[in-house]
C-alpha cells in the first residue's frame, strides 16, 4: 500500500437511535477516524457497480485495523474539507472488502456527495 494515497483525514460513524419526546431520534456517533484515499469508480468498477447496485460511486480506501472489522453497511463515512469545512458524507454499502490477504488494505464501496444520509428516515443529527 502507498502512503500518499491516504490523504484524507476521514471520520467513520455508526448509527445511534434514542428516544426523544416519544419518537426514534436517528444520530450518527463518531467511531474512529482513519486516514483515507477517496477515489472515484473507474472504467470496469464503474460498469460492475451499476450491475448490482447503480447508485455506488466512489471507493474509500484505508489501512487495515482490527476496529475497522465490524463496520457495517449502514453506516457512514464522513470526510471534511479542510480549507472550507465542508462535509461529504459517504454512505456505505456494504462490510469493507480485504482486498490483500495479510490485513493490509480496507476497501469501502459508498454512494458518494450525500448531504444527509437516506439510510434511514426520521432526524439525523
Amino acid at each position: 500500500m502507498r502512503a500518499a494515497r491516504l490523504k484524507h483525514v476521514v471520520e467513520i460513524r455508526c448509527p445511534q437511535t434514542t428516544m426523544v419526546r416519544g419518537s426514534e431520534v436517528l444520530s450518527f456517533q463518531l467511531y474512529c477516524k482513519e486516514r483515507a484515499g477517496i477515489e472515484p469508480l473507474r472504467g470496469n468498477e464503474l460498469l460492475q457497480s451499476m450491475q448490482v447496485n447503480s447508485e455506488l460511486t466512489t471507493k474509500i480506501i484505508t489501512r487495515w485495523s482490527p476496529q475497522l472489522d465490524i463496520v457495517e453497511a449502514d453506516w457512514i463515512i464522513v470526510s471534511k474539507n479542510p480549507v472550507t469545512s465542508a462535509e461529504t458524507i459517504y454512505e456505505i454499502s456494504a462490510p469493507p472488502i480485504h482486498s490483500l490477504l495479510g490485513h493490509r488494505e480496507l476497501i469501502f464501496m459508498c454512494k458518494s456527495g450525500k448531504n444527509k444520509p437516506s439510510i434511514h428516515s426520521g432526524n439525523i443529527k
